[in-house]
């Protein structure tokens, strides 16, 4: 992330450490409350534009240098399920993380972007897009005749 966003990232966790500490001892409406939820909303959206610039940024760059580009089809969920043996606190950290970088934003960038600019994304459905778990053996089928058979490299 970018060090702007960094910094912008620490400012809201300090505010909203201070907010929860306030909430404690304070009315629901008092103004010291409005006051930190107001600036939390400031910095947040200060963060998310300049992340969403930065996307933009990454995205015209790929498509300057590349006619066609292929992304895993990923949403957070997905991401999530990938490692649900986790614990409490581990779920918790992937979800804060997740928050931060919208995958999802990424991706409607980089298809807004591809239609844009007249070029091709390639969304490619995450089952089996890294070969690890199941060995790197690369098959094919061809149809000769009428007759399916399987290449084994």
């Amino acid at each position: 992330m970018d060090k702007k966003a960094n910094q912008y990232e620490k400012i809201i966790n300090g505010l909203k450490s201070r907010r929860a500490i306030k909430e404690k001892h304070l009315r629901a409406d008092s103004k010291q409350l409005e006051q930190l939820s107001k600036q939390i909303r400031y910095y947040s959206a200060r963060r998310a534009n300049l992340l969403t610039e930065r996307y933009r940024q990454i995205a015209r760059q790929l498509f300057a240098e590349y006619e066609l580009i292929a992304i895993e089809k990923l949403d957070a969920k997905e991401m999530r399920k990938k490692n649900q043996k986790g614990s409490g606190a581990t779920n918790r950290g992937k979800n804060r993380k997740l928050a931060k970088i919208k995958p999802y934003e990424i991706a409607l960038l980089l298809e807004q972007m591809a239609d844009r600019e007249g070029k091709t994304l390639l969304k490619v459905d995450s089952y089996k897009t890294s070969q690890v778990e199941f060995g790197t053996q690369y098959q094919k089928v061809v149809s000769v005749n009428g007759c399916l058979s399987t290449l084994e490299n």
